[in-house]
């Protein structure tokens, strides 16, 4: 399987592609839910994000991850997928390499930019609208393309970097509104165990639950 605006070469060697060469030739990190992932490069230089699943993990569960992930990015809210190997138990999609924790950690901020906490509830709005439940609101899974930019006061300042929601591993089909619910929340509970301030998502939340769940 393979998605739109990507080289055929690296489709082509997306194909050749095994287990042995991945655990082989990279350095693999379990920061993924059933599996480990890394970082590849095609022979013609491009780089892509890869998981490779567990031996064990049924591919049932392999297609769901990838269903659910690709249709969240075909609304802008995860980064995109190109690829799936059943027999190899792999994935393969864009990299978007920066975690926006690794960010707000290097340049010792302790609040979220309010721009990214508006992204953050609108990103779980779209996962709604499409009946995709995230269910993971670890906020390793918040990913941008570009790095926080500081002003002269040292504080966050425009262009704001564009988030996306990575890790789906635990997604789930739903027409309920259990992102609003309970993921945006753990994103705010999780930032506050990072001692990060993110005092507008808990409103946002707040003001979810009782103007947008008690008025039906």
């Amino acid at each position: 399987m393979d998605g739109d605006s990507i080289s055929s070469d690296d489709i082509d060697y997306f194909k050749t592609i095994t287990r042995k060469e991945i655990s082989s030739n990279y350095k693999l990190k379990k920061d993924v839910h059933n599996g480990e992932c890394t970082v590849i490069q095609t022979p013609i230089g491009n780089k892509y994000w890869l998981k490779l699943f567990s031996t064990d993990i049924e591919p049932g569960k392999i297609e769901m991850e990838y269903k659910l992930q690709l249709k969240a990015a075909k609304i802008s809210v995860a980064p995109y997928l190109y690829w799936m190997s059943l027999q190899e138990k792999i994935i393969i999609g864009e990299n978007v390499p920066i975690k926006l924790l690794k960010q707000l950690k290097r340049k010792k901020l302790k609040k979220v930019p309010f721009d990214i906490q508006i992204q953050l509830y609108s990103l779980c709005a779209r996962l709604v609208s499409i009946g995709v439940y995230h269910n993971n609101g670890a906020i390793q899974n918040i990913r941008m393309k570009t790095n926080i930019v500081l002003g002269e006061n040292r504080k966050p300042t425009e262009p704001f970097p564009r988030i996306y929601i990575s890790g789906y591993g635990l997604a789930q089909k739903s027409s309920k509104n259990m992102n609003m619910k309970k993921t945006l929340f753990d994103f705010a509970l999780n930032f506050g165990h990072y001692k990060l301030r993110s005092q507008g998502l808990y409103q946002m939340h707040n003001e979810y639950i009782v103007n947008g769940l008690n008025a039906k």
